[in-house]
């Protein structure tokens, strides 16, 4: 899949790659896929991905024990 064919599905699936790098303790490759997934959403205009990205982004890095940026992930997300 491009992600010109389907810019929303292609984001999609980047949080998809980021939630399986999370499960794995893979966490910087969990955050690029995130943010990856994010930069999309915000191009597109998904607040809804925008927000998922956001928090998940700010659920890896509690886990990395990196707190502020944490909720500042975390308080963008709502």
């Amino acid at each position: 899949m491009e992600k010109e064919e389907d810019p929303k599905r292609y984001s999609g699936v980047l949080h998809q790659l980021g939630l399986l790098y999370e499960a794995k303790e893979k966490f910087d490759d969990a955050i690029e896929y995130y943010r990856q997934s994010l930069a999309m959403r915000e191009e597109i205009k998904d607040l809804h991905g925008k927000a998922q990205s956001l928090g998940q982004i700010g659920n890896v890095l509690t886990k990395k024990k990196q707190y502020k940026e944490a909720i500042e992930n975390i308080h963008k997300a709502t």
